[in-house]
């Protein structure tokens, strides 16, 4: 069973919940033990390190709600530690018998399933695989001798099935239950943690499961937590949600009054969101139910040499190493202290041999790209980026080696001929069509606002959404101020001077720009009738890219990313906040500005004096005033989406597709950018509505559209064409790119159960724009695509030629 519970169910993002008969849990104590002796797992009383680690980890979560937790969470990392003298030091060769060797010899290439959706387990960011069960399985498997290939999978089911078949060879935290014993053969546990449930802090209601009667218990569907809960008589009301950090949320808002699941799930989502008002019930169902999961490594059944080996990989793994894991992806949320370096700084022999191998690494950059990088009069590349990178070139002792370049799409040419091993660039989606892994964010910066120094401050742009507005370039930004705003009068420029200088000669009431390049610019001219006055809905993510197939690069880099302390970050970023004023101060105009500034203070203060009632006054009206414009921009809210979106299933209309294939095509005439489209048409649609009827239609029509959304990239525009068609609008994408994207819609349709009507398929055509074609050439070359899709059979995709 997968983690989710700990080891079954929805991720925070979305997901199958992974589910599994709970009856083998509650079996008698001899029942497991001789189970658990059939399948080759070792009872965790014979492997005293073990046991020492699930102990330790228990006591720790135990602690939680102690008043001693932070005297407990000393004693036990300090316990852990010393249980570590005795583990056998990790790196050391493991003897392997030669039936073992030839095993290794003969399948050097492991494949294992990868959960996108089950953070901080199993889950899929920033390009590659990430998770405690994969960094364990991955560190197994490599000081085994083999290479390991992740396959990604959106639904556990799909999981099951590739193993099954064959497809894959390990799945990542599973239960040992009988019924996938039939084709798993499972390894010695790894990790145990408890189930609880989740309430609102200060309810007095809910001590135990039982509790629940009559209650509101937010999980998604399908989630086996129900079944437990019906078992037992337990009358409920469900309220159906999409994935796990759903169910946390309307717990949190009053929605639901509870929901269940492993402890270290819920405390993962709570902390990163920063919830403060929530509280666990330990006691579950009390003795008669497991309130905890051992979770294992599930083997192909037909790999029981495969299994042998994990097991002795982890029989030799240090407790040193498993708590270094462990405090990496559980320590923040359970208040550990963590020391990024200990936790990450650690290379593999892989790693050693490659960094020993390159005598420096050349990165891309882009030279006018200020305060982030650019070029000096020296023709020194510098600024925060750079600065930052030079902070991972000290922990990798390798040199960096810059080259400008001067456009995002030439970065990437460059990395795809290897003329460059890394770039630096704006991070805008997870997966990309252009085949490069990305690491996390270097830099996270948010844009803003800027105004001149009378302006109040703007708690949105629809209050301002008639002026005109200076907007760096920037083809993400552009895209989403058009989806949000569509009214919005913008002026895109090229650098954050020429920005500023258009809003201090008022040719624009506002410039958009990332924080730290307005508060740059304001210090370095020494603007003075300049302030930020408002956040924009949207951040900007500078992280390096590397080719996908640079597999040891773009670990070493992530790994040297997270092991930069904040500290030495906080200190580059306050390094060029004061950007240079040390240099060139001409003291003459301090000594006249210091003069101006106390007459200035001597005035204030008089008037003051006659101004406390008139402020008083005032700040009642604005209080009325804040208040009217917060209803007002509801209210401009509903409307403007209303007018850009499908009544029914909450995707954007025709009239907003049109403009959006506007805009795509004006970018690509103006950039040569590519972008491409995909119709989707669902198959016999009428057939539901005449044997289910038209309500169950809308709600198949609603559920595609909700399917869709999870498929897509965060840059890609959904939208319903008419009736039951749809179109995907792919921006910065080839034909191949939006080829593959086509499949997985397909297979994400074809596999999905609908409510009421059950399977439903679909056609869809894949077009993508050439130099020369109008949006009605692009769009009738995919809607001809989908046509031939529809003639050879439906549930299939056609791909029009160029």
């Amino acid at each position: 069973m997968s983690v989710q519970s700990l080891c079954a169910g929805q991720a925070t993002s979305g997901g199958r919940r992974r589910r599994f008969p709970r009856q083998s849990r509650v079996d008698s104590r001899a029942k497991k033990s001789v189970f658990a002796e059939t399948h080759g797992v070792l009872p965790c009383r014979d492997r005293a390190i073990h046991d020492g680690e699930i102990w330790c980890q228990v006591f720790v979560q135990d602690l939680k709600s102690s008043r001693m937790k932070r005297l407990g969470q000393c004693l036990a990392i300090l316990l852990l530690g010393l249980l570590s003298v005795s583990a056998p030091a990790w790196g050391q060769a493991l003897a392997l018998t030669d039936e073992e060797q030839a095993f290794v010899s003969s399948h050097p290439t492991i494949r294992v399933a990868n959960d996108k959706h089950y953070a901080p387990f199993d889950f899929y960011e920033n390009g590659k695989p990430q998770g405690y069960s994969v960094e364990l399985i991955e560190l197994l498997l490599t000081q085994l001798g083999f290479k390991v290939e992740f396959v990604s999978h959106d639904e556990w089911h799909d999981s099951i099935r590739d193993i099954k078949a064959g497809r894959i060879d390990v799945l990542t935290s599973v239960q040992l239950t009988e019924t996938d014993s039939q084709y798993l053969l499972f390894s010695n546990p790894y990790l145990r943690a408890r189930e609880v449930i989740l309430t609102r802090k200060g309810d007095p209601s809910i001590r135990s499961a039982h509790d629940l009667q009559g209650k509101v218990v937010a999980m998604p569907h399908g989630y086996d937590y129900l079944n437990v809960l019906r078992n037992r008589d337990v009358d409920f009301q469900h309220l159906v949600v999409a994935n796990m950090q759903e169910a946390v949320d309307a717990v949190a808002r009053g929605k639901a009054d509870a929901t269940m699941e492993a402890e270290l799930v819920l405390q993962h989502i709570i902390t990163a969101q920063g919830y403060t008002d929530l509280q666990m019930v330990y006691r579950v169902f009390g003795e008669e139910y497991e309130n905890f999961y051992n979770c294992h490594f599930g083997v192909q059944n037909d790999l029981p040499v495969l299994r042998a080996l994990i097991n002795k990989a982890l029989i030799g793994l240090s407790l040193e190493e498993r708590n270094r894991l462990y405090l990496k992806w559980f320590g923040k949320s359970l208040g550990l202290q963590v020391d990024p370096v200990q936790t990450a700084w650690q290379l593999t022999p892989d790693e050693q041999d490659f960094v020993r191998s390159k005598n420096s690494l050349s990165v891309c950059v882009l030279p006018n790209w200020s305060p982030l990088t650019s070029m000096n009069q020296a023709g020194v590349h510098e600024g925060v980026v750079i600065d930052l990178l030079g902070l991972l070139s000290g922990n990798l002792k390798l040199p960096l080696v810059f080259h400008g370049v001067a456009s995002e799409h030439e970065a990437k040419q460059l990395l795809a001929s290897a003329q460059c091993d890394l770039a630096v660039l704006p991070q805008e989606q997870v997966e990309s069509t252009d085949q490069l892994t990305w690491t996390t964010p270097l830099l996270s910066l948010p844009y803003v606002l800027a105004a001149q120094s009378g302006q109040l401050f703007v708690s949105s742009l629809r209050e301002v959404e008639d002026q005109n507005f200076a907007v760096i370039r920037d083809d993400a930004l552009l895209m989403r101020l058009r989806l949000l705003y569509p009214r919005l009068n913008m002026r895109p420029v090229d650098s954050a001077d020429e920005g500023i200088e258009l809003l201090r000669a008022g040719k624009v009431f506002g410039y958009i720009d990332t924080s730290l390049a307005v508060a740059s610019v304001i210090q370095k001219a020494m603007v003075g009738n300049v302030k930020i006055v408002g956040k924009v809905p949207h951040d900007l993510n500078v992280a390096l890219a590397a080719r996908s197939d640079n597999v040891l690069l773009h670990a070493l880099m992530q790994k040297s990313i997270d092991a930069v302390p904040d500290a030495a970050q906080r200190g580059v970023m306050n390094q060029w906040m004061s950007v240079r004023s040390e240099v060139g101060i001409d003291y003459s105009l301090v000594w006249r500005i210091g003069l101006g500034a106390a007459v200035l203070l001597a005035l204030t203060l008089a008037w003051s004096l006659t101004m406390h009632a008139s402020r008083k006054r005032t700040q009642q009206a604005l209080e009325q005033l804040h208040h009217a414009q917060g209803q007002l921009e509801k209210r401009n809210q509903q409307l403007a989406r209303v007018s850009v979106t499908d009544h029914l299933t909450g995707a954007f209309n025709r009239v907003q597709l049109d403009q959006v294939l506007a805009d795509c095509l004006s970018d690509a005439v103006r950039s040569g950018k590519a972008f491409a489209v995909i119709i989707l048409d669902l198959d016999n649609f009428k057939r539901v509505n005449d044997t289910f009827g038209h309500q169950v239609g809308d709600q198949v029509l609603v559920a595609a559209v909700n399917l869709l959304s999870q498929c897509i990239r965060r840059a890609d525009v959904l939208g319903r064409w008419g009736g039951e068609e749809f179109m995907v609008i792919c921006p910065d994408s080839d034909l191949a790119g939006a080829a593959h994207l086509a499949q997985k819609l397909l297979h994400a349709i074809e596999q999905y159960e609908f409510p009421e009507a059950g399977r439903v398929t679909a056609s869809l055509g894949v077009s993508a724009w050439q130099p020369g074609d109008t949006v009605n050439i692009l769009v009738g070359r995919a809607d001809s695509a989908l046509y031939l899709a529809k003639s050879n059979g439906r549930n299939r995709l056609e791909i029009s030629p160029a």
